[in-house]
């Protein structure tokens, strides 16, 4: 069988816009996976009663129905959230069960930047340490889906973007789903998404010609039991998302998508 490979044409140094005219985010999530000395009973009681999130809307989700006992046997379901939290305009959104919480930006043109998401991840994190008793957080992930748009983005196709696929010596030009994982330092996986809208499931912005999703995680042995830790960890992951993202941006396209 021939062997198929993806690569990156892009420089592997250029600087890292700080913010784009146009981004292509649909969804920003953090997700903290922790352990704490409550009961399983109290942990989701006590972190709707944030006062940030009081005003949202409470929501039981289907794995609720599941015993904890059985979730918690099965390491799939382990992660499935029970709970949700949602802001009146939908923009916001908070899943969480005993042994973690998620805080979601979502929709086209939802993101507001960096600067406005990092201190919402903070207050996140903080909610874990206040609320509950000796938290310890055991892992950390960082994901952002961008679904990219021909009018709004100058790629036409997926193949439009900084990368080559070859099987058999023979460039791959029809639609293609590719997975890669790049070790960035000790503490911090990345893995790469790119795909053609057919390989995707879930509601696309209309005219959608390419997804980019990157996820950032932490290794199996992390551990953090301060919240200052968790926002380096989150800060750095930040830095290697945005890393991962560009360098599929052919440097014209991204001339043109960098605000000045």
């Amino acid at each position: 069988m021939n062997s198929s490979l993806a690569k990156s044409t892009a420089p592997d140094m250029r600087p890292i816009p700080t913010k784009l005219k146009d981004d292509a985010i649909v969804e920003a999530v953090c997700q903290l996976q922790f352990r704490t000395e409550d009961v399983p009973e109290l942990v989701i009681g006590r972190l709707t009663l944030e006062t940030k999130w009081r005003a949202f809307k409470p929501n039981r989700l289907p794995a609720a129905d599941i015993p904890t006992p059985v979730r918690n046997a099965t390491p799939i379901l382990r992660t499935e959230p029970t709970f949700e939290l949602r802001s009146s305009d939908g923009t916001r959104v908070v899943r969480l069960n005993e042994n973690l919480v998620s805080y979601h930006i979502v929709g086209v043109k939802q993101y507001s930047g960096w600067r406005q998401f990092r201190p919402e991840l903070e207050e996140t994190a903080k909610a874990i340490f206040d609320q509950l008793k000796s938290p310890e957080i055991s892992k950390l992930t960082l994901r952002y889906i961008n679904a990219i748009h021909p009018e709004r983005h100058f790629i036409k196709v997926v193949h439009d973007l900084a990368l080559e696929v070859t099987v058999g010596g023979s460039k791959v030009f029809g639609p293609l789903n590719v997975n890669f994982v790049e070790q960035d330092g000790p503490d911090h996986r990345t893995t790469t998404r790119i795909a053609h809208p057919e390989f995707v499931q879930g509601v696309l912005p209309d005219g959608t010609c390419a997804v980019v999703d990157v996820e950032v995680t932490s290794p199996p042995h992390f551990s953090a039991k301060e919240l200052g830790k968790v926002m380096s960890w989150i800060e750095a992951a930040h830095t290697y998302e945005k890393a991962a993202f560009f360098k599929l941006i052919p440097s014209p396209v991204l001339s043109r998508l960098t605000e000045e």
